[in-house]
Parts: C-alpha cells; sequence; structure tokens
C-alpha cells in the first residue's frame, strides 16, 4: 500500500490534531492543547496548521496560564520543550526557513505572525496575495481560499476575488476559482 508523506502515523489525518487543538483552545483546556501540539509534531510535524496552534497555545500561556501549582510546573516544563527559547516569534521564522515555498505553510505563518500582531494582519494578508503561484499546487491554492473565505487574516470580498483571480490564471480549469455565476450568466 503506498502510504502518502503527508498523511499521519496510526491513520490519523492532520485533522484530527487540528480539529482537537481547536476544540480544547476554546474550551480553555490548557494541558489537552499542550497534547495535541506535541502529538501533531510528532506525528504530522509539516502539518501547515502547527505554526498557528503553536503561536496560540504561547499566547494562550502567557496571558492566562496557571500562575502556581503542579498544572504551572507541568506547564512550564512542558513549555520549555516545545519553546527552548521561550520565543515564538523564532520558533516562526525557523519553521518558515523549513518550509520553503509551501503555500499552505506560509499561509498558516502568515496566520500566525497576524496572531501575533494583530495590528500587523493587513500586512500579513497582502504578503498572501503576493505570493508567487507559478510553483504553488491546486491543492494549496484552494486550502488558502478556503481559509480566506473562513475570515482568517481578515480579507475584503475584493481581497477574496484578487486571489481567485491570480489563482484562475494558473488553475485555468479549477472549479473553485471561478466568479459565482447569478442567473444572467447561467445558460438556459
Amino acid at each position: 500500500a503506498v502510504v502518502s508523506t503527508q498523511s499521519c502515523h496510526y491513520g490519523r489525518g492532520p485533522n484530527t490534531h487540528k480539529l482537537a487543538f481547536q476544540v480544547f483552545y476554546r474550551q480553555g483546556k490548557l494541558l489537552l492543547m499542550i497534547q495535541s501540539v506535541k502529538r501533531a509534531l510528532k506525528t504530522c510535524a509539516r502539518a501547515p496548521e502547527i505554526g498557528l496552534h503553536m503561536t496560540q497555545l504561547a499566547q494562550y500561556v502567557k496571558t492566562t496560564g496557571p500562575t502556581s501549582g503542579i498544572i504551572s510546573e507541568i506547564v512550564q516544563t512542558e513549555m520549555s520543550e516545545l519553546l527552548p527559547q521561550n520565543d515564538i516569534r523564532e520558533w516562526l521564522n525557523v519553521r518558515e526557513s523549513l518550509t520553503g515555498t509551501n503555500l499552505k505553510s506560509f499561509f498558516m505563518l502568515r496566520c500566525a505572525h497576524a496572531h501575533l500582531s494583530p495590528e500587523a494582519s493587513a500586512d500579513q494578508l497582502q504578503s498572501v496575495l503576493d505570493f508567487p503561484l507559478e510553483g504553488a499546487t491546486l491543492e494549496g491554492a484552494e486550502y488558502v481560499l478556503d481559509h480566506l473565505n473562513n475570515g482568517l487574516l481578515d480579507p475584503t470580498p475584493e481581497d477574496i476575488a484578487s486571489f481567485s483571480i491570480s489563482c484562475r490564471a494558473i488553475f485555468t480549469l479549477a472549479t473553485a476559482f471561478r466568479p459565482p455565476q447569478t442567473e444572467e450568466t447561467v445558460p438556459r
């Protein structure tokens, strides 16, 4: 059997850890957030969402993490393993140097940087819109479009349309980037 290099071990896809982290983050379950990030790093190290999840985790620990007791000690120990220098920006820079020109990873790293500095969100979005799509995959472009449509990086409808037009120039047969048909444009 052929196994994709992008899939995770133990028959679980990258979405398992992604969804688990999102649920635990919304619920404020810090130890479970740490566990899901650690497991994702171990089994799906190249999953693009890891950069954003690490950023969200580091910010959560910094702003609302436990301040005393055994939980605090566990969190400090685990976070020192995840972020040895306790510097999420440096961790993101290293991660970016390892992912190369992968559009999905580039996009999620831009989201992570925007999470750290919300005032720079527009600049991060612009860098995604300026990304050279010639080497991008259809899967990566659809992934970014889906996340833009879901509001990551706070795009305007014009930003989404601009990205779709750029993608349509590269992926001419892909339906994801076609403009929506209105009643007037639908053939009868």
